[in-house]
């Protein structure tokens, strides 16, 4: 039942205007049709004072008829050039707000060291900068070995089945990566939730069409990137809950085992379409 009634719903959406049109058609025939059939016997008059009432009849009820459609018909088409300028503004900020994104991933810029034992860095710009953050995120958690490190002068093992602790354990290590690279990642995941924040605000019906082109826009990388940031402190308040609703981490690639446990621990509501084998 609510299937049809949805149906029904989505079918008058679409075509709203034919069924104005429709309407009006049939209550112009239903006042002929009444009038033909309260004076069907009578015979046609040749009195111009008999056909004027006549008028007056079909007149003032087709008339108002036509009018009040007509009113809303117009009114219609001028909500809709409302809303299409609206859209036209919404989209011109929203590609703009994209095109800094892609400028922002450009620009960044830093080093990183190849092995922690050896002195020898290299420099990584725009989308390698990127996958550099990514090896460093998943070189940190080790592919999930479950031994004891040092957080803080704090021993905490680097995998746990307890969420509590696996969120501390998380959060510890993305900001290990985040620190002393404040102003690029900072820049780009502020810049990122402004766009989401833009979209999330707005008064357009299809948010998730434009949710779905920042994600078309982003590499395996900074998806994967993103996800950690959103399990940090940095993201987790305001922007986790938009990706969540939104099911923005549901074509992240998956990068081990580890990292699929973390997927289903923090994101049980969306379903991952690839995981480890």
């Amino acid at each position: 039942m609510k299937t049809v009634i949805n149906s029904l719903i989505s079918f008058v959406k679409k075509h709203w205007a034919e069924i104005l049109v429709t309407i009006c058609i049939l209550a112009c025939i239903i006042t002929i049709l009444a009038y033909w059939i309260n004076f069907r016997h009578e015979k046609i008059s040749n009195l111009t004072a008999n056909w004027g009432t006549f008028g007056d009849y079909t007149g003032g009820i087709m008339g108002t008829i036509i009018s009040f459609f007509s009113i809303v018909l117009i009114y219609a088409t001028y909500k809709n050039q409302v809303d299409n300028s609206l859209l036209q503004q919404f989209e011109t900020t929203f590609f703009n707000l994209l095109n800094n994104q892609r400028a922002i991933l450009t620009s960044l810029k830093g080093e990183f060291r190849q092995d922690i034992l050896l002195d020898d860095s290299i420099e990584a710009n725009g989308e390698d900068y990127m996958v550099n953050i990514g090896r460093l995120i998943n070189r940190y958690f080790d592919g999930g070995h479950n031994y004891i490190f040092t957080e803080n002068n704090i021993e905490v093992k680097r995998d746990s089945d307890d969420i509590l602790e696996l969120e501390q354990i998380v959060n510890g290590r993305y900001k290990s990566v985040f620190k002393g690279r404040e102003g690029e990642l900072g820049h780009y995941f502020r810049h990122l939730y402004h766009i989401f924040k833009y979209v999330h605000e707005s008064k357009i019906t299809d948010k998730k069409k434009y949710i779905d082109l920042i994600q078309a826009q982003m590499s395996d990388y900074e998806l994967y990137v993103l996800l950690y940031n959103s399990l940090s402190d940095y993201g987790k308040t305001k922007f986790k809950p938009m990706l969540i609703e939104y099911v923005f981490f549901e074509n992240v690639r998956s990068r081990g085992p580890l990292f699929d446990k973390h997927k289903r621990a923090f994101f049980p509501q969306i379903e991952f379409k690839f995981n480890a084998e």
